[in-house]
C-alpha cells in the first residue's frame, strides 16, 4: 500500500442490505487511485426492508 503525502486520501463506506464495502482512494490532481478495498457479507442474513 502506497500513500502519497501530496494527495488527498478518501475513505468511502457503503453499508448495503447484503454487504459492507470500504474503499480507500487517493485523489492526485484530477484522478483517483484505488489503494485498497474490503468487502464483507453480512453474517447471518441480509437486512429486510432497510432495517
Amino acid at each position: 500500500m502506497r500513500i502519497s503525502e501530496n494527495a488527498s486520501t478518501i475513505f468511502a463506506l457503503d453499508i448495503g442490505t447484503r454487504s459492507v464495502i470500504g474503499l480507500l482512494l487517493q485523489k492526485i490532481n484530477h484522478e483517483y487511485e484505488l489503494i485498497d478495498v474490503c468487502i464483507k457479507e453480512h453474517g447471518e442474513r441480509s437486512m429486510l426492508d432497510g432495517q
